[in-house]
């Protein structure tokens, strides 16, 4: 997919500013971000082609679930990109009904496992490699013996009883 897509934008949104913010908004901001990354760089794109300083934009946003995030458009408005342009439209299950959301869907999990991997090569200890940091048994256990580590949401409710068992 990354091979053949024309562009796509993963955002990571780090674990101490989803909880100051909580998942839900992190969610949103996450989308935002991709969305108004993607838009500045086709509008720019298209400026470019056309040798002109805005281009007139049309585009069509899916996203998976019941609500569409609050884009910046007075920013997208300086690219030429008007509110009246880009139709949002939230999908609950899109990912089974769109195959651009199934795609971000797959291209956010292959990322998301990476970052896992990676977290595994730094504490190989905590078995992040087979259960990608969800709440299994085993990574429960390994929180417990070890504390938990600087990725791990605090606002979680595991990790937040962790933390008061440690002090």
């Amino acid at each position: 997919m990354q091979q053949h897509a024309l562009g796509y934008v993963i955002a990571e949104i780090p674990a101490a500013v989803i909880d100051q913010i909580n998942i839900l908004q992190a969610t949103m901001l996450g989308m935002r971000l991709c969305t108004e990354a993607l838009l500045t760089a086709v509008a720019t794109h298209c400026a470019d082609i056309m040798n002109s300083a805005s281009c007139k934009l049309q585009a069509q946003v899916l996203f998976d679930g019941n609500r569409c995030p609050d884009l910046d458009y007075l920013t997208l408005a300086t690219l030429g990109i008007s509110e009246s342009n880009i139709d949002c439209q939230a999908w609950v299950k899109g990912d089974a009904r769109h195959t651009s959301i199934a795609a971000a869907s797959i291209l956010a999990k292959v990322s998301r496992d990476q970052t896992m991997y990676q977290l595994d090569s730094l504490y190989p200890q905590y078995g992040i490699a087979k259960h990608k940091g969800y709440p299994t048994r085993a990574h429960m256990e390994a929180v417990t013996l070890y504390g938990p580590l600087p990725e791990h949401r605090r606002s979680f409710g595991p990790i937040r009883k962790a933390l008061n068992n440690e002090g």
